[in-house]
């Protein structure tokens, strides 16, 4: 009899790592400017956290980050859910968040600008304290904008869910994909290769 893969229980209060950053932040925004579609299949939203698998020098580590504050008194924590524990996985984990989640950016300058243009109101009250999307390196920059190029948000999603170096969060459990910097660009031509494309219409192919 196969076990059904359970949740990971939820780390303790204690265990959890301090992210301390300037107000204003609106956390999920963030996470949603980074998915581009809630469907994205590596930047994870559950309603209160957000999940994502991450590297370290001793491994994937499933991590998630929530914020126990508010808007205008955030208290952004992340905890290891899952994986390498050390204090240089733990270091490289919170630098990545940092990047990811732009914690380390001045909100300031950003609500000038939009306080400044009335047309602007309503969408800057929605999104204040949002962050610019920031990536890790050159590599999962392009992985993350080159697919969304001059296609629909969905066709750039199934793009990233076929092709790619991609972190999977499933059932609380990781797993690696694709790694596509290891294939030669004849087998990504392979028409035999090619899945299943949303394309803008919503048709498929």
């Amino acid at each position: 009899m196969t076990d059904t893969p359970t949740e990971p229980p939820a780390p303790r209060r204690d265990e959890r790592v301090a992210l301390p950053t300037r107000a204003p932040l609106h956390l999920e925004a963030t996470v949603r400017a980074l998915q581009r579609r809630p469907s994205h299949p590596v930047e994870r939203w559950d309603g209160a956290r957000y999940r994502r698998a991450l590297r370290t020098p001793d491994g994937l580590a499933l991590v998630e980050v929530d914020n126990a504050g508010s808007v205008d008194a955030p208290d952004v924590r992340c905890a290891i859910v899952h994986g390498p524990r050390s204090v240089r996985a733990r270091d490289a984990i919170v630098r990545t968040l940092r990047t990811r989640l732009g914690l380390d950016v001045d909100p300031a300058p950003l609500e000038r600008l939009t306080g400044a243009e009335p047309r602007l109101a309503e969408l800057a009250a929605a999104l204040r304290g949002m962050r610019p999307p920031r990536f890790d390196d050159l590599f999962e920059a392009c992985a993350s904008v080159v697919p969304f190029q001059q296609v629909s948000l969905a066709a750039g999603v199934t793009v990233l869910e076929n092709r790619g170096d991609l972190s999977f969060v499933r059932s609380g459990e990781l797993a690696i994909e694709g790694a596509v910097r290891t294939e030669s660009l004849a087998d990504l031509r392979d028409p035999n290769r090619r899945r299943h494309v949303v394309l803008p219409d919503g048709t498929g192919r």
